[in-house]
């Protein structure tokens, strides 16, 4: 099913960006706020939060690592969010997207890695990436993990260790990459 909003089909392995409305989000986007503001399109962008899409029919659907990771429909993500983009690696072959929509939903039901979130604030507090390098726990994700996990298994690291990602290094990563179509949908 194509998503009326967008230009282009989305297909498993497309990666989606958020930008949350509440406290948390902003607490997210001001630790991972990177030193020069991500432009695409003349405009900044900053993400709180990113998940991966994993099935297409009947509809859409998004898996995210939330309080646990799960899968819904990428409407009722999009819904809560401020503001919502779609990123697309055109070149992955057919194989690829099916790799990757089984490695993240893999991690179905799996807890909440809070502690990474504990890390990536000490990161941030240290401007490194050392905690995150060093203590983060691969089988309990964070969303930026999950998704760059998901890129990793196929060969393809987007652009900071999966440990120390954030849906910022993300959004940078997408944005100045050849081959990524990124949309705005909210």
């Amino acid at each position: 099913m194509t998503l009326p909003f967008l230009p282009f089909q989305a297909k498993p392995g497309d990666i989606m960006g958020l930008r949350g409305s509440g406290w948390i989000s902003d607490q997210i986007c001001e630790l991972t706020r990177p030193s020069s503001p991500i432009i695409w399109e003349g405009v900044a962008i900053e993400w709180s939060h990113v998940g991966i899409v994993t099935a297409v029919a009947p509809f859409v659907q998004v898996t995210e690592a939330l309080t646990k990771v799960r899968t819904r429909p990428i409407d009722v993500s999009i819904a809560e969010a401020e503001f919502a983009w779609i990123a697309q690696l055109g070149a992955l072959t057919d194989q690829q997207r099916a790799m990757l929509a089984r490695k993240a939903l893999s991690f179905s039901a799996d807890d909440y890695g809070y502690a990474d979130i504990g890390l990536q604030a000490l990161d941030s507090v240290t401007r490194s990436r050392w905690f995150t390098q060093h203590f983060a726990e691969r089988r309990f994700p964070i969303c930026s993990m999950l998704d760059a996990l998901d890129y990793d298994s196929i060969g393809i690291r987007l652009g900071i260790s999966a440990s120390s990602a954030t849906p910022n290094d993300l959004a940078r990563y997408v944005t100045t990459h050849a081959g990524w179509a990124v949309q705005a949908v909210k």
